[in-house]
């Protein structure tokens, strides 16, 4: 691989349409990338519909079962760093799309910041809404929320330093990575990307926004809106979380909120038995501090 291109990590998992919607506008870049395809132990599937799809990347890694977001992505980073050293990685979820200048753009931040360990992009829905502007961390329920989510996207016009970069698109920087480690992978899904960008922070590096690339995100295209799934593994991943990073008094407390806000949310979602099932199954989880595959 050569190290004038950036290595374009698209990890899919499900709807093969979204994959070649992304590799699509990665090939669109004004600045090269080379892609690398990861696929997740894709259901409902055969061979040949993957190695079609396959086909489109420069690479592609083909895992037997679905590890999770961390442990899918770190193969791909393992291998290119391994075999090349890139100044940058992109991370993307395959059902991402980006607009023409974004690979550009990502990386004119990240040389023009020499700390910053990741850049993010502005995310929009495909209608778009905006959904992230990098993300933060609500300090009194450490809870992790994306910056500027449904606001109007034109108060998101300035590059901002933020507290961490959401999974779905994210230039990571290589000496970063090997400063600090790979994605810490038992989170299985969700938060992998909050912990992730606090180790980089805890190490002494940034955490950037980019305001002018622009991606605009399929959201839970593989996970499903309100299903059980995701009910539980954001719940689970997001005490996971608090467990990890607060100190045992503010653990205490942060148990005592979400037993509090599991209470209304499942009021709230009274007509989704399933995320609601979820949800509570999560908090269990992750108090026990285990995972469900």
């Amino acid at each position: 691989m050569s190290d004038a291109r950036i290595p374009a990590i698209v990890l899919q998992f499900g709807r093969l349409d979204l994959s070649r919607r992304c590799i699509a506008s990665l090939r669109a870049q004004t600045l090269p990338v080379e892609v690398v395809l990861v696929d997740g132990g894709t259901p409902g599937f055969d061979r040949l519909a993957l190695q079609e799809v396959g086909d489109l990347a420069d690479r592609a890694l083909y895992l037997q079962t679905n590890r999770g977001y961390a442990a899918n992505n770190n193969a791909a980073i393992a291998a290119v760093l391994e075999r090349s050293d890139p100044q940058a990685l992109l991370l993307l979820n395959h059902d991402t799309e980006l607009d023409v200048a974004c690979v550009a753009r990502l990386m004119a931040m990240l040389r023009a910041r020499p700390r910053a360990a990741q850049v993010c992009p502005q995310v929009r829905y495909p209608d778009g809404r905006l959904q992230a502007a990098g993300a933060w961390i609500e300090p009194r329920r450490f809870e992790p929320r994306l910056r500027g989510h449904l606001e109007p996207p034109d108060r998101y016009r300035a590059a901002a330093q933020v507290g961490y970069a959401p999974g779905m698109a994210v230039l990571v920087r290589s000496e970063a990575v090997r400063a600090a480690g790979l994605i810490p992978e038992d989170y299985f899904l969700y938060a992998e990307d909050v912990d992730w960008s606090l180790r980089f922070v805890r190490a002494g590096w940034e955490i950037w926004y980019c305001p002018t690339a622009s991606v605009l995100h399929h959201d839970s295209a593989s996970v499903g809106a309100w299903s059980e799934r995701k009910g539980y593994y954001l719940i689970r991943s997001n005490v996971m979380l608090a467990r990890r990073w607060l100190p045992p008094q503010g653990w205490h407390a942060f148990v005592r909120r979400m037993i509090m806000k599991l209470m209304r949310q499942s009021v709230r979602h009274l007509h989704r038995p399933p995320y609601v099932v979820g949800m509570w199954r999560g908090f269990r989880a992750g108090l026990l501090d285990h995972a469900r595959r």
